[in-house]
């Protein structure tokens, strides 16, 4: 699938319904034999829910937030799509079991009607300065009850041990130039400021990066910036997810298109892009194209990217120039100049061959183990041809090549966990946790694909 050849206006709209990870996903149907990664060589994956599309909801969409005891907190979109009945997505927590081998408790803590308090959850839940959750819902709002616009919202803990969680609407989008469709995740800053990105809306419909900040007092509002429109002249466009911050402040991400531009892709490969906090208090942000894909590097990159402790970038492409070395996607790194005025600069560290036991499109990001290695999902590839869990593995001199390795390739026969689309997290012990939009056995079909989603555990 070339980038071109994605309808933009339908794209955008089944991203504003939530259903932005079935459009995107590609469905392989001849791949070559495999040269290594012998399926005894995987680690096993343990499905902790399969979703079933009930009052637990469906369609698990963003990554996963672990807390100190080792609780999971996801979101859901809905099976059926907008406009929802009843149900358009909610707010839920995965608890370890007491013992050994026992089962997850599931509870769901807040669910969403896409009216004034939004819907649709995409990006990921993160917590708060105050420990409390923090997410985005691209429906609903105070400006556009429907399936564009969207919110910010705050979910606050319970009082007590019976009490609810409760919902606070910090922004609505939709008004004027403002953005809509939030579907990237949220980061937050030391002042307490919140960043992300929508997909539509701006100066020229194409997204923004905006800044949410508390009040001076409590009980105030919030107050929304827009600190860039994408879409003019070179610029990129629709960024897919969030945005990563540094210890100065700068904001970094990824448009799916825009910039370098081919017959391969007329529309743009996509960028890397830096937004930095003005010089002086109430100046303007500035916003700078880092690197531009070019398809043989990669193309249309979907993820969040990750920092490390010297100020490098990390993150995925999910596709590539066909017949290219990246052709399937790649894991790049971009390293910040040595001196002021000079360029980043981007390595490949590892480009996903054709063949069906490797990583295929990617539209996750990566994470960090203590060593160094790198860690994600792939939404395609695999034994299975239903995506993967991949390591990344730095040289063992310098110089010398990343190698990958494949930890679970998933199926969703017998229930199985299938086609996962977004980060992997940490949790205790070193546990991977993650969740997949389908697979499972709940009764939710997509045309070829079955199952409502599951939460799931794969060992490093």
């Amino acid at each position: 699938m070339q980038p071109s050849s994605l309808p933009s206006k339908e794209r955008s709209t089944l991203a504003i319904l939530g259903l932005v990870l079935m459009a995107g996903l590609v469905l392989p149907t001849v791949l070559l034999a495999p040269a290594a990664l012998a399926a005894g060589q995987q680690k096993p994956e343990k499905t902790l829910y399969q979703f079933q599309n009930g009052s637990d909801g469906a369609v698990p969409s963003g990554s996963l937030a672990v807390d100190s005891h080792g609780n999971l907190y996801g979101v859901t979109q809905d099976a059926a799509g907008y406009p929802c009945t009843a149900l358009c997505g909610n707010v839920f927590e995965l608890s370890p079991p007491a013992g050994n081998g026992g089962a997850w408790s599931f509870e769901v803590l807040y669910s969403f009607d896409c009216g004034l308090g939004g819907g649709f959850p995409h990006g990921n839940v993160i917590f708060g300065p105050d420990d409390n959750l923090y997410g985005t819902g691209v429906c609903g709002g105070q400006y556009v009850n429907g399936a564009s616009g969207g919110v910010v919202f705050e979910l606050k803990r319970p009082a007590g041990p019976q009490g609810a969680w409760t919902e606070t609407v910090l922004h609505s989008f939709g008004l004027g130039t403002d953005g809509t469709a939030p579907q990237g995740g949220l980061a937050f800053d030391s002042e307490g400021n919140i960043y992300g990105t929508t997909f539509d809306g701006g100066q020229n419909g194409l997204g923004v990066v905006y800044e949410v900040s508390p009040p001076a007092q409590s009980g105030e509002e919030w107050t929304e910036s827009v600190l860039h429109s994408f879409g003019s002249g070179d610029d990129g466009f629709w960024p897919d997810a969030g945005v990563a911050i540094d210890s100065a402040g700068n904001l970094y991400g990824t448009t799916e298109f825009g910039g370098f531009s081919s017959s391969y892709c007329s529309s743009g490969c996509g960028t890397v892009f830096e937004v930095s906090p003005p010089p002086t208090q109430g100046g303007t942000w500035s916003y700078a194209i880092i690197h531009e894909f070019d398809g043989d590097d990669g193309a249309s990159p979907l993820d969040p990217l990750t920092l490390d402790k010297s100020g490098n970038l990390y993150g995925t492409t999910s596709l590539g120039q066909g017949g290219g070395p990246a052709e399937e996607g790649t894991v790049f790194e971009l390293s910040p100049p040595a001196a002021q005025g000079q360029p980043w600069q981007e390595t490949v560290l590892y480009a996903f061959p054709q063949y069906q036991y490797d990583a295929d499109y990617s539209s996750a990001g990566v994470i960090f183990d203590e060593a160094g290695n790198l860690y994600g999902t792939s939404q395609n590839g695999g034994q299975g041809l239903q995506g993967t869990a991949f390591k990344i593995l730095p040289p063992a001199a310098p110089g010398g090549a990343w190698t990958d390795t494949i930890l679970h390739t998933f199926s969703n026969k017998n229930g199985g966990a299938a086609y996962p689309s977004t980060n992997l997290v940490f949790g205790k012990g070193g546990t991977l946790y993650g969740t997949t939009p389908y697979g499972g056995n709940g009764p939710c079909t997509f045309t070829r694909i079955t199952g409502c989603g599951t939460v799931f555990a794969v060992a490093p």
